[in-house]
């Protein structure tokens, strides 16, 4: 059964100063933080959609018509089943909320994995990524926490290390 999204309160990862804060208290009030998909993952669907249309549409009009298909015609339909494809993913991925974090008194989940706060070893920055690693034992391995979700990725992964300093 998959759980209907949580919405992020508002202003909960939009300022850059508070943000820290803003997650604190999001935690403590709600016993949970949740910060969905960033709008940039819908702007790619929504792009994904366009080119699909449009070189689809383009494609459909070349198979009805008569007219012979010269090399860069082939294109359309190449780049038509391209879009086709980011926008199943794409949906699919919102869907079950690949993108979304939450962090709570269990741990840290991202979509459906899940690190149990005993079970993270470290939590780094790397290249703009928030990376949770776990123990080897625990079978999960690590979580990438990437701008498909996270605005301020430095200032988060400062409070998630400390958050799991305070779960210890």
């Amino acid at each position: 059964m998959i759980a209907a999204p949580v919405r992020a309160e508002p202003g909960v990862d939009d300022v850059t100063e508070n943000a820290p804060d803003l997650w604190t208290t999001a935690l403590h009030r709600n016993g949970r933080l949740v910060l969905p998909a960033r709008p940039r993952v819908k702007i790619y669907l929504l792009i994904a959609a366009a080119v699909l249309l449009t070189n689809g549409g383009d494609t459909v009009n070349r198979l009805v018509s008569d007219d012979s298909w010269s090399v860069f015609d082939y294109f359309d339909p190449i780049s038509a089943l391209l879009a086709a494809g980011a926008l199943v993913t794409l949906l699919n991925n919102l869907r079950i909320g690949r993108y979304t974090l939450t962090v709570d008194s269990l741990g840290v989940t991202l979509g459906r994995t899940s690190l149990r706060w005993p079970d993270i070893t470290r939590i780094e920055l790397d290249d703009d990524e928030v990376v949770v690693h776990s123990h080897p034992t625990s079978g999960t391995g690590e979580l990438r926490l990437t701008e498909s979700t996270l605005h301020h990725p430095q200032q988060f992964a400062t409070w998630l290390q400390a958050e799991h300093r305070s779960r210890r």
